[in-house]
């Protein structure tokens, strides 16, 4: 490769004379005539480089087409554009618009030799096919001007300290002449000006001069003033060359120290540019996938295209932001070097120590918590049983995030391709799932125990208080404001405020209450869905079709009902799936809505900037394991969609993606419908010796069992779950030889269980003990007449809304053959599940499966029946189907009779008068089987 100042000198000598056709030249021969016919022109060209040099140099230029783009000559010699400050400031501002990019360069060019290359096949004639869309181009490669601005001013500043020095070192008179008394005195220009007037009085070795003159170096650092000064916008590469000529002109005058930070400071813009180039190779080869993928479906995913294209550039856009930052940071940290003073240092340490301990806390407790508050909780948790846990758990969840970022890194080195692929098919796959058209509502009561209890008591309005014992289910906006959260240890709660009042729980009061909601919100869907006692989901799209509504006035509407039948507020989000409208219920409460547009830019906007924490099924585990792979927003998820497979598994993976896309369930269904896994329950307590523990299981026991024949299901499988007093939980299992409900039985096989982890742990101390079952059996009595084809007795009986299990149900009916039931009759025993009686010990928990209310419907008369006078059974009262019925009754009756008169004459015997039946006497024996006399009813039927 010939020095580009040889290259350069050519070009300007020869440009003239290589345009237009000249420009197509690519022989030696022809190149060498066009040069010997011009020895005015190009004499000293060919004295000085010589010609065959010259025709060389011609030749690469030729054919890298320099002659006949002006933009190819600018990406080629950019310096010789910018003559004055003037003009380069117009050319700078006008880089994008007039030179585009190296990328348009190359494709101008690539696409002029596809023209000459079909030309000269003679394809010329032939019709042009479709281009496939254009990738908006991402070059040329620019920094945010932040960081632009902060490199150009501190190398000028460097630069005139470091001439300072050189002129006060060398020639101090001069300083003294002209009442120069520091660096900033003059600009760098004028610096540079007056290093090269005095260079001739300079000794020899004051300047450490390379290959280039003084001059070249002294003043090629002009351009680095003018853009600093103009504020010229510039390209990373035009970056890296200006730190590049400040780091020569260190160097030529012997000031070390600042060339290294010079050197290091293009090292780390270096190495940015490469990294934002990879980014820009990522995003095109990315958009290449999807383009295809369009292409084969440009019918159905056409609308993709333009989407996919503010992406790239957007996605760039951040990464150059985030490659600024870094950059700023790099820089700063040159600077300063070691100036970091040791009580700097420790102030970092001692706060990051902080975050540490605040992290280890539960997230309930410091969730939009305070600096002061986290303290105040972290120091009356510190040193308790629950704390210790969580150290031991964190210690835990680092070492597996070590591992993560372990294994990302693994996964840097290697071509990802497929993996992004793969990632975008499925995004575009659950594209296609995406459903604009319902409208779900998410409902949420405000504080609603506290508020159920402020309605009793209304002189604790402006007083803070919580429901709650050792721990506070909830608490009011007053007792919010200090700090105190639902799921917060009350002697936590008491520092944090003082005058808290602790109200015990009253779940008949909130039942009662939550039915008063409910009646309502029956009235909008039918079937709604309860999440809990205080929360549910509706789907209105019928509603506001029916009523010619719009959501936001819909669900206003049943707001203010709710209020005013209950008198408290609740709060709504409105959006196009479950997952959207529960995020939305939280934006304005308490006692407001918030409605998200089933638009998929809308939801895509309002996805980008929201908190992984803020989705419904991310805790603080997978956010932590996120935020250090950094994943803070659900817009970061797609940028590390090649990572996510490998790192947290296809589940995971997968929910992460329709997280970004905002993707979420449509159906909405009453929760008695939904298929039950497992029945259970678990209270905590204080902590309890071994001889105490066979009574917590006894009671545990019993109330399982309210709850199975609440259920009216068996269980298969039963699940011990204990906490130790270390905050540890165990879980034991067994599987039971028949389904079991009944107290005695779910006591005598959980307690060898309970045994065995007594001899395991000696000194065993629990604080929560529960029960669960699982793999279970319905005990739901079948409906004999349904089975027959005939109307139930009961439907009417069924409209008030009595439970059921609904369709879909995964509990297994008892008429199938299990093994291992040993043919038990579980309804002919005492423990039978017949429903349960109304039991005023019932222990409720708030998250009870009760069926919804029905609308109001007008009371109907009974419904009238015809028995059949030939079968006797009740049929509907139409005469049509009445008179079919006995018709099909008649030709029953004549086939038998004609059956029993064929029997007869066969038999030879008379048909009026019936043979006697013989009567048994007491001395006769049975042998074997007995012998019934025929029935002519159940004589064979033969056909030919």
């Amino acid at each position: 490769m010939h020095p580009i100042a040889d290259r350069r000198r050519v070009y300007l000598a020869c440009r003239a004379i290589f345009a237009g056709d000249k420009a197509q030249l690519r022989r030696p021969k022809k190149v060498r005539e066009e040069i010997e016919k011009r020895p005015w022109a190009l004499g000293s060209l060919n004295r000085d480089l010589g010609i065959e040099k010259v025709v060389e140099i011609l030749r690469d230029l030729l054919e890298r087409r320099v002659f006949e783009s002006e933009l190819r000559a600018k990406v080629e010699f950019p310096d010789l554009f910018h003559s004055s400050p003037g003009q380069e400031a117009q050319h700078e501002a006008s880089e994008i618009d007039a030179a585009k990019s190296t990328a348009e360069a190359l494709e101008e060019i690539a696409s002029a030799d596809c023209a000459d290359a079909e030309s000269e096949d003679g394809f010329g004639d032939q019709a042009t096919p479709r281009r496939g869309a254009m990738l908006p181009s991402l070059y040329p490669t620019f920094i945010p001007y932040k960081a632009q601005h902060l490199i150009l001013n501190e190398a000028q500043r460097m630069l005139e300290e470091s001439c300072f020095e050189f002129v006060e070192r060398w020639t101090p008179a001069v300083l003294e002449e002209q009442g120069l008394d520091c660096a900033s005195a003059i600009e760098l220009t004028k610096w540079t000006r007056l290093l090269a007037k005095i260079a001739n009085k300079m000794p020899q070795g004051a300047f450490n001069l390379g290959v280039a003159p003084l001059t070249e170096v002294l003043f090629a650092t002009n351009k680095l003033r003018h853009s600093a000064v103009h504020r010229l916008s510039t390209t990373a590469r035009g970056i890296h060359d200006l730190l590049k000529s400040a780091t020569a002109l260190a160097l030529a005058l012997n000031d070390h120290r600042r060339a290294g930070q010079l050197e290091e400071m293009c090292y780390e813009l270096d190495s940015k540019i490469k990294a934002m180039e990879l980014n820009k190779n990522v995003l095109e080869n990315s958009a290449k996938v999807g383009l295809e993928e369009i292409q084969r479906r440009r019918e159905e995913l056409d609308r993709m295209e333009t989407e996919m294209m503010a992406n790239i550039v957007r996605e760039d856009r951040e990464n150059k932001s985030l490659i600024g930052a870094l950059l700023e940071d790099s820089v700063g940290r040159i600077l300063e070097g070691d100036t970091v003073m040791e009580d700097e240092a420790g102030e970092q340490n001692e706060d990051s120590e902080k975050e540490k301990r605040l992290s280890k806390l539960s997230p309930c407790f410091v969730a939009h918590a305070s600096t002061q508050v986290s303290e105040i909780i972290y120091n009356a948790s510190k040193g308790s049983k629950y704390f210790n846990r969580e150290e031991v758990k964190d210690k835990i969840l680092t070492q597996k995030i070590e591992q993560i970022l372990d294994k990302r890194r693994r996964l840097e080195k290697l071509d990802l391709t497929r993996e992004v692929r793969a990632a975008d098919q499925l995004v575009a796959q659950l594209e296609l799932t995406r459903d604009l058209s319902q409208y779900i509502v998410h409902v949420d009561c405000d504080a609603f125990y506290a508020a159920v209890e402020q309605l009793d008591r209304p002189e604790l309005k402006d007083l803070p208080f919580a429901v709650g014992g050792g721990v506070l289910t909830t608490c009011n906006y007053v007792a919010r404001k200090y700090g105190c959260r639902s799921g917060m240890a009350g002697f936590v709660a008491k520092k944090l405020c003082p005058e808290l009042l602790l109200l015990p729980l009253n779940f008949d009061k909130y039942t009662s209450k939550a039915q008063e909601v409910r009646a309502v919100l029956a009235q909008y869907d039918p079937r709604f869905e309860s999440a809990s006692i205080d929360e549910a989901y509706l789907n209105i799209t019928t509603y506001c079709a029916e009523h010619d509504m719009a959501p936001e006035r819909v669900v206003q509407q049943m707001r203010e009902e709710i209020h005013e039948a209950t008198n408290i507020t609740v709060s709504a989000g409105i959006a196009a799936n479950a997952k959207l409208a529960k995020i939305c219920s939280n934006i304005e409460k308490p006692n407001g809505q918030y409605a998200l547009p089933n638009d998929r830019n809308a939801v895509m906007t309002f996805m980008r900037d929201l908190p992984t924490r803020k989705i419904n099924g991310i805790g603080r585990v997978l956010e932590r394991e996120l935020q250090e792979i950094g994943i803070k927003t659900c817009g970061d998820i797609y940028p590390h969609r090649q990572f996510l497979r490998q790192l947290f598994g296809d589940k995971t993976y997968e929910f992460l993606i329709m997280c970004h896309l905002g993707l979420g369930r449509t159906e909405v269904q009453p929760a008695e419908e939904y298929e039950r896994k497992s029945v259970g329950t678990e209270s905590t307590f204080q902590e309890s010796e071994s001889t105490q523990l066979r009574a917590k299981l006894r009671w545990t026991a019993e109330e399982l069992e309210k709850d199975m024949r609440r259920a009216e299901c068996k269980g298969r499988t039963l699940v011990l779950k204990v906490k130790l007093h270390t905050y540890e939980v165990l879980t034991r299992q067994v599987v039971t030889p028949r389904a079991i409900c009944a107290a005695d039985d779910l006591y005598n096989y959980a307690l060898p269980i309970l045994t065995k982890l007594e001899q395991e742990i000696p000194g065993m101390k629990l604080r929560l003990m529960g029960l669960r079952c699982t793999h279970l059996i319905s005990t739901k009595k079948p409906d004999a007449r349904a089975f027959f084809g005939l109307k139930s007795w009961g439907t009417a009986a069924n409209v008030d809304g009595s439970a059921g299990m609904g369709k879909g149900e995964g509990i297994v009916s008892l008429n199938e053959r299990h093994d291992g039931d040993d043919g038990h009759d579980f309804t002919s025993t005492g423990t039978g599940m017949q429903p349960a009686p109304e039991d005023d010990s019932y222990r409720h928990h708030g998250k009870e499966i009760v069926p919804n209310p029905k609308r109001e419907a007008p009371t109907q008369e009974p419904e009238e029946w015809w028995n059949c006078p030939i079968c006797g059974r009740p049929q509907a009262t139409d005469e049509r189907l009445f008179n079919t019925h006995i018709d099909l009754c008649l030709s029953r009756q004549t086939i038998r009779d004609a059956v029993q008169l064929d029997n007869v004459h066969r038999s030879g015997s008379a048909p009026d008068t019936p043979a006697p039946k013989r009567l048994k006497t007491g001395g006769e024996k049975k042998r074997g089987r007995m012998s019934t006399p025929t029935d002519p009813k159940q004589k064979k039927l033969y056909f030919g």
